[in-house]
């Protein structure tokens, strides 16, 4: 799940920035972006140095394809008919600490929370077809982790959860674009 600055009129500025031309000078002149979902996974292993503590270490992709398409709807004539394309890649690799409470109802079911940080990559490609534009941007930084979740133990070695995971606000404002990314996992689990 996305949000943030990666916009139309985030597109128009850089758009008009790359052709020389005043900031706002083809403001509004686009239309928004189809997509807010995609699909993303991550892999991981953990230490449970306690039995309601853990460490985790993982590697997340968040996107595995995202595409934006601008339409510019605009009224000057050289725009007309012109489509920008993007498509938007982010990763990250992370490190946590997760503290888990046993149900005492159901003793195979009990929720969690992890607190970490990860070290996030975007990357935004833009093609266009009507206008000689292109731009490929890439960033990498440190946000804050934070996660929660529900996991349930089949057998002593085999278990599941559900997890919900935030990586903060990822990218650059000026190049890439920024968005909050999330992820909303299904895991199986295989402790030894």
């Amino acid at each position: 799940v996305f949000n943030g600055n990666l916009s139309p009129a985030w597109m128009e500025q850089q758009v008009a920035q790359s052709w020389g031309l005043p900031p706002g000078a083809l403001a509004g002149t686009l239309g928004r972006s189809t997509h807010e979902l995609d699909i993303g996974g991550k892999v991981f292993a953990g230490y449970r140095f306690h039995p309601y503590g853990a460490v985790e270490a993982g590697y997340s992709n968040l996107t595995l394809s995202r595409y934006f398409k601008f339409d510019y709807q605009g009224y000057a004539a050289p725009l007309l008919g012109t489509t920008l394309n993007g498509q938007y890649k982010a990763d990250a690799g992370w490190l946590g600490l997760g503290g888990r409470l046993p149900i005492p109802a159901h003793p195979a079911l009990s929720v969690y929370g992890k607190v970490g940080a990860a070290y996030t990559t975007a990357r935004f490609d833009v093609t266009s077809t009507g206008i000689p534009y292109q731009s490929s941007a890439k960033a990498s930084k440190w946000t804050p982790l934070l996660a929660v979740g529900a996991q349930y133990d089949f057998t002593p070695s085999w278990g599941a959860r559900v997890e919900y995971e935030s990586y903060g606000r990822i990218g650059d404002a000026d190049t890439t674009g920024q968005v909050d990314a999330r992820l909303i996992t299904v895991d199986v689990l295989y402790k030894h």
